[in-house]
């Protein structure tokens, strides 16, 4: 895999918290205090890690069919 092409996170929204998880690649070039790598919602329900290219990351659910997909 070729280095990160996206300089934008991927973000998941967790329907039981309503609490954004957002993870920036760690090749991006992200904001100041932003989140490199995996990020978490506020409750801890749901965990996103950008893969770097735009749209594309994994989610990872404690409990299934609680996240939604936001841009």
């Amino acid at each position: 895999m070729s280095k990160a092409t996206s300089n934008k996170p991927f973000r998941a929204k967790c329907t039981l918290c309503n609490t954004i998880a957002e993870s920036w690649h760690y090749a991006a070039k992200a904001p100041k205090g932003a989140t490199k790598g995996m990020a978490s919602c506020e409750c801890g329900n749901i965990t996103v890690d950008s893969l770097g290219y735009k749209n594309l990351g994994r989610v990872f659910e404690k409990q299934p069919g609680t996240a939604e997909g936001v841009e």
